[in-house]
């Protein structure tokens, strides 16, 4: 039981010190991944990587079932690499939907190669996806598939 002392208090500020503390080591070490990530080498190599996993599961005719284990998960990080660091801390905060926007089209695209997906019959849609959007992931997507 809490004492008139103010010991309570005293803890409870001690608290939020250490809440606060564990939040800024988090926030810096989210920007340094980011950092290392985006260095041209290293992020080259990521980003093949992740195309072929891709590439490997749409030539395997890959399984439906496998798009939330395989294809989301690995459209995720290619949304990382291929986005700058402004981009990358706007998706942890206040640009969520941008980054499910992103992890979507990529997996609608990627599932498309082996399970007809009806957004692609439109013309208009490949056309603002491939042709008129300034994200560089669909333009490579877009190539890869074969829409363009």
């Amino acid at each position: 039981m809490l004492g008139g002392n103010g010991s309570g208090t005293k803890y409870v500020s001690n608290i939020k010190w250490i809440i606060g503390g564990i939040v800024l080591v988090g926030v810096i070490f989210v920007l340094l991944t980011f950092a290392v990530v985006h260095t041209e080498p290293f992020a080259s190599k990521l980003e093949e990587t992740y195309f072929q996993r891709l590439d490997e599961w749409a030539r395997g005719k890959g399984a439906i079932e496998e798009v939330n284990t395989v294809i989301v998960p690995t459209c995720g990080r290619l949304v990382t690499v291929l986005s700058t660091t402004a981009e990358n801390v706007g998706f942890l905060s206040t640009h969520r939907d941008d980054w499910d926007f992103r992890i979507d089209v990529c997996a609608k695209m990627t599932a498309n190669r082996v399970h007809h997906q009806p957004e692609f019959e439109k013309p208009e849609t490949v056309e603002m996806i491939c042709d008129q959007s300034k994200v560089e992931l669909f333009t490579k997507l877009c190539r890869r598939s074969g829409l363009r």
